[in-house]
């Protein structure tokens, strides 16, 4: 191997004799034999650690286990009518969709594909530095398809779940997943912009899921709410009896404090609340005033296209509301020239407004049970099924008792969550896993 990197005898007219195990490329001359028994040593010893670490680890391997010298699988059906997103894909483009091997796959798995690679790369004495290469990982991509072949064991019941959303390029895609007791699993990302529009089409996506996995695998299916995916749903109950098509909880809980933030009174609370926060921002002596209060921490500010963020707000508003009543009655700040403003006492009247304070402590205690529910659902920590029905009693039961049950008052915020349980949420498996 010469000071280049390059195999100085990959083209000499070395005899058969010399060259390695594999035929293709000779065995570098200059590597002695203690050097290349010191790298077998030490693949020996990494082998005996992970021998050890397995025998060790009471869970056993991560689902879908790849042997020593097996081909490394990747969870991509060969029956793909849509477009995968890391198609060809190289390890350049930061900008495709990641593989399941860099993403999701298990430590252990990724462990013996190096494994796999470097037995390879040691066996051939090709340069390591061929990794680097542009053309190394497309090599890999354009390969797997031909070599997965990974199949659900027949006593494994999964749920099938569809993300829907849009990149920079205005493309809706459908990232695919599979959850079963062992884990969850990446299937594929399909780019749906051609049939996210058309129930049926869109049927016939989720079909050829449903088929990859298994119909008699598959047990539920969860997918966004919209009214093509809804129809797409109906059809697939209908089409596979076994198959209980349900919303996404989160999404939909989402829209339901969407729906509460669109209410008159409410948004008016979100904009004066939006008010104050801009005001200590936009003069960064405020806010290192009230930074060298004891116990200070930083409002939030509500982002866009983030629906529960703007009640998250609202509370950190009226959690701090004795500090900034703090600052808005402190001599330096009476005596500062932007106490004169007009805008600014604006804002500071809304400070001082005791009804604003409590219209907000109200408007989070409406809140309070939606939110906790959301943290639950959209969290991964533990199955979350049987939470749904009965938060979503509980979060009615609670509005009522925040207005001591007068009807006129608890009725806008009722009807909400009334119509989505009703429109989406109402499903068989709810009640069921409740």
């Amino acid at each position: 191997m010469d000071s280049s990197g390059h195999n100085s005898t990959a083209h000499s007219n070395t005899p058969s004799s010399t060259r390695g195990n594999s035929g293709e490329v000779g065995p570098c001359k200059k590597v002695s034999g203690d050097i290349q028994y010191r790298m077998e040593e030490a693949l020996k010893a990494i082998i005996e650690k992970n021998k050890r670490s397995e025998e060790s680890n009471p869970f056993g391997w991560a689902v879908f286990e790849v042997e020593d010298d097996a081909e490394i699988e990747e969870i991509i059906p060969q029956r793909n009518k849509g477009i995968l997103i890391n198609e060809g894909g190289g390890s350049k483009n930061k900008s495709s969709q990641p593989t399941i091997k860099s993403a999701l796959a298990t430590k252990e798995a990724v462990h013996r594909a190096h494994m796999i690679v470097a037995k390879f790369l040691y066996d051939t004495r090709v340069p390591m530095n061929v990794v680097n290469s542009i053309y190394f990982q497309p090599m890999f991509d354009a390969a797997m398809p031909w070599v997965q072949d990974i199949k659900f064991l027949p006593t494994i019941k999964c749920t099938i779940m569809g993300n829907g959303w849009t990149d920079g390029r205005h493309r809706t895609l459908i990232n695919f997943f599979v959850y079963c007791p062992r884990g969850i699993t990446f299937v594929k990302s399909v780019d749906a912009s051609d049939v996210v529009k058309n129930a049926p089409l869109l049927f016939k996506l989720f079909e050829e899921i449903i088929e990859w996995v298994g119909a008699s695998n598959t047990v539920h299916m969860v997918t966004d709410d919209g009214a093509n995916y809804v129809a797409a749903g109906r059809l697939v109950s209908e089409t596979y009896k076994n198959i209980n098509w349900s919303p996404c909880a989160a999404h939909c809980l989402n829209l339901v404090l969407n729906d509460i933030s669109k209410l008159n009174h409410v948004k008016e609370l979100a904009s004066r609340a939006s008010s104050v926060t801009r005001f200590i921002y936009n003069r960064p002596w405020l806010i290192a005033w009230l930074r060298k209060r004891k116990g200070w921490t930083e409002i939030v500010r509500p982002e866009a296209a983030r629906f529960a963020t703007t009640f998250i707000g609202l509370h950190s508003i009226q959690k701090h509301m004795h500090d900034l009543k703090a600052l808005v009655t402190s001599k330096d700040f009476v005596n500062s020239r932007h106490a004169k403003d007009k805008k600014v006492k604006e804002v500071v009247a809304i400070i001082l407004d005791s009804k604003f304070s409590n219209d907000c402590l109200i408007v989070i205690k409406i809140v309070e049970p939606l939110m906790r529910l959301l943290r639950i659902v959209d969290g991964d920590k533990k199955p979350s099924m049987g939470y749904v029905y009965e938060g979503m009693y509980r979060a009615r039961i609670a509005i009522k008792n925040v207005f001591m049950k007068k009807k006129r008052l608890y009725k806008p915020y009722t009807s909400i969550i009334k119509d989505c349980w009703d429109r989406t949420l109402r499903k068989n498996i709810h009640a069921a896993a409740y």
